[in-house]
């Protein structure tokens, strides 16, 4: 319906998907195959399709400036630093699972991962006895030969983050938008406040990740290229707009009422003012 296009329904479950903008594959005009499983890109796509590590490189640090000087966001040490992988469809399904990532969105955006560990950490230390000293009228402490103590449900535990990975042969855009939400992820992942054994709600944190990327849509980019439809399929303003539409329309309990929930609240409060809130109850304000 977006795009104004129709097929037959007799073959809805058999035709391949452009993996940028869900264009039906047309019988008579092929989409590129892209090599994993049944994924294709259409002609619109595939003039800037991502296909390589080091081209990811400059838009994760392009996302990283957008937060750091557009949104005023402290990037946490070893933001910068995290790997981005490209991986197939496959790969960011098995990491998926293993991370149990909630998969209930219909948004584009759903095409990435932190890969992240939680490390448990048990801190010893000597205990001091204090004596109170009759003749000085004070006190002195001294060590006693035992150690205290604490173990992971009594210590406190960190969050390792391995490396971001995206779905392969997203166009530049796409991409993009997939690097901004997954960037918020670490970035709340890696802020001193996170506390892994009380773990965000998926739907407050997924909601602030789906926030930021519709700003970075919004207000990130470049001016598009392609500006009109052509014999290729949209133009790039038109497939930015449906990459914002898909967050928008998304139906999901997860994603898409958590975006509506942090938009709300960012309308009403402000970025900075949303996340000091979330950081410190986990829960959105009551707006």
């Amino acid at each position: 319906p977006f795009f104004e296009e129709y097929m037959c329904l007799d073959h809805a479950d058999t035709t391949r998907v452009c993996t940028g903008c869900r264009r039906f594959e047309p019988r008579d005009a092929p989409f590129c195959d892209l090599g994993d499983g049944k994924r294709c890109v259409c002609p619109a796509c595939f003039h800037s399709v991502v296909i390589d590590d080091i081209a990811v490189i400059p838009l994760w640090k392009r996302v990283l400036r957008y937060l750091e000087h557009e949104l005023k966001l402290p990037i946490w040490k070893g933001m910068k630093d995290l790997s981005v992988l490209l991986v197939e469809a496959s790969v960011l399904m098995e990491q998926r699972g293993r991370q149990q990532a909630p998969d209930q969105s219909t948004s584009l955006l759903s095409s990435g991962l932190c890969l992240c560990d939680y490390m448990q950490h048990k801190r010893e230390f000597r205990l001091t006895r204090i004596h109170y000293n009759e003749s000085s009228r004070s006190f002195s402490s001294g060590t006693r030969d035992s150690l205290a103590s604490f173990d992971s449900q009594k210590g406190y535990a960190e969050v390792k983050l391995f490396a971001v990975i995206c779905l392969i042969g997203l166009p530049k855009d796409l991409m993009l938008a997939v690097l901004a939400h997954e960037a918020m992820s670490a970035w709340i992942k890696m802020h001193p406040k996170y506390d892994p054994r009380k773990r965000m709600p998926p739907q407050v944190e997924s909601g602030i990740c789906q926030l930021v990327a519709m700003l970075f849509l919004q207000d990130g980019l470049d001016a598009p290229k392609r500006k009109f439809d052509d014999e290729d399929g949209p133009s790039d303003g038109k497939l930015r707009h449906y990459i914002r539409s898909t967050v928008e329309r998304d139906n999901s309990e997860i994603q898409g009422a958590g975006y509506r929930k942090a938009n709300a609240a960012y309308r009403d409060i402000g970025l900075d003012a949303l996340l000091n809130h979330v950081m410190d109850y986990r829960q959105f304000p009551h707006t």
